[in-house]
């Protein structure tokens, strides 16, 4: 652990921290829980460091900002250096690209959010009792001081709270657009209800996938919290595994299986599993889908199953979710990254923002004289997306 007081205004102290565990976890965690997200709280980023998901042997090099006013925590940022973009889920290629043309290291850079965790809400974690503005410049100069005094290229912020775009931008942030799927519920009463708003032949395709299962005499069953099997998190360990070998045998899992045997240690108040089994052995699942709930958002995170089953996998992490969040009142439904195949099934693009700020004037210039082209572009494919999604839905 190491302090920065160079750029500070009198009384505040800043301090950088190589691990969350040098971090007093009631401290983070009284500015995190008021967060809608999960994973800013201190639990989830002791998981990925104690579980070594997240280490500088796996490219993510932890160094977690922490502001504070006569010994007391006011502020705190989750950030990691990167000698790769692994696990960002924020494509820069093409920036890496221009970057090389102009002679600049694009590497290390510093990025601030949840490690290999796609889902939007990051921000600066600021006690409410301060003047937020005052507060996020105040760590915006530690952070670039930081970056100049240690060759750092820039600071990325990604997946970020779309309400902290504005601010970031006063500080001289450039906003990237990107999008992902979420599903809102619209006050629906049931699933049926849910299905009631789709057009007579997509609401077919979707009870059709549904029976499938039936037919493969194959139930449902979700649990939460304490009800969870323990068993299931080392089956999920298993089954996570097997799915990220089967599409790329080459590719090291994100999560590490010391991962899923600390989840329920540090997360089960936050846990939610779906389980397929066969009704012949239902104490064995066929499949399994993790996912976090907090503040009426629940995060489709992570799954696998014993073998390929038809639409398994359609009715263990999306219609499943959508009955559980439409059963229990939760707002929004976060199904992970990536998947066009989402769109079928009832979740519309949905924005989501990353900001960037580079250390060297001429690769910030470049994105800046070009990004507002780019995030056309983005809003236009989102546009369309939701355009077509609305075609397979009822006209009120």
């Amino acid at each position: 652990m190491s302090s920065s007081k160079s750029l500070q205004e009198k009384p505040y102290n800043a301090q950088w921290n190589a691990s969350i565990e040098y971090i007093e976890r009631m401290a983070w965690n009284q500015l995190a829980i008021p967060m809608q997200n999960p994973f800013l709280e201190w639990e989830w980023l002791y998981l990925l460091e104690n579980s070594k998901s997240v280490s500088s042997n796996r490219g993510w090099y932890p160094r977690h900002l922490t502001l504070f006013e006569n010994n007391r925590m006011i502020a705190a940022a989750p950030l990691y250096i990167k000698m790769n973009s692994d696990g960002e889920y924020i494509y820069d290629m093409d920036w890496i690209r221009i970057a090389r043309r102009i002679d600049i290291s694009y590497y290390p850079k510093m990025v601030g959010m949840t490690p290999m965790t796609p889902v939007p809400g990051y921000r600066f974690l600021i006690d409410p009792g301060y003047d937020e503005m005052l507060i996020t410049r105040i760590m915006v100069n530690v952070i670039t001081q930081y970056c100049k005094n240690k060759n750092i290229s820039g600071c990325h912020f990604l997946y970020v709270d779309s309400e902290w775009v504005p601010m970031m931008q006063h500080m001289r942030f450039v906003e990237w657009k990107h999008y992902t799927f979420q599903w809102q519920n619209k006050g629906y009463d049931s699933f049926d209800d849910f299905l009631q708003a789709l057009k007579p032949s997509h609401r077919r395709n979707v009870k059709k996938e549904r029976k499938a299962l039936e037919k493969q005499n194959i139930e449902i069953k979700f649990s939460v919290n304490d009800e969870i099997p323990h068993a299931n998190y080392a089956k999920m360990a298993k089954f996570y595994s097997n799915t990220g070998t089967k599409y790329d045998p080459e590719a090291e899992s994100f999560f590490t299986p010391a991962f899923f045997e600390l989840l329920p240690k540090f997360f089960r108040h936050r846990s939610m599993f779906v389980a397929a089994y066969s009704r012949e052995k239902p104490d064995d699942p066929l499949a399994l889908a993790y996912f976090t709930h907090k503040n009426r958002l629940l995060s489709g995170r992570y799954w696998g199953a014993a073998f390929d089953i038809p639409f398994l996998h359609f009715n263990v992490c999306y219609y499943s979710g959508i009955k559980w969040a439409i059963e229990n009142n939760f707002i929004i439904f976060d199904p992970g990254a990536g998947g066009s195949h989402k769109i079928k099934r009832g979740f519309p693009a949905k924005l989501v923002y990353s900001l960037h700020y580079y250390i060297d004037w001429r690769l910030q210039f470049f994105m800046a004289q070009h990004i507002d082209e780019i995030n056309l572009l983005e809003q236009k494919e989102i546009d369309l997306i939701n355009e077509n999604l609305k075609n397979l839905q009822q006209t009120a």
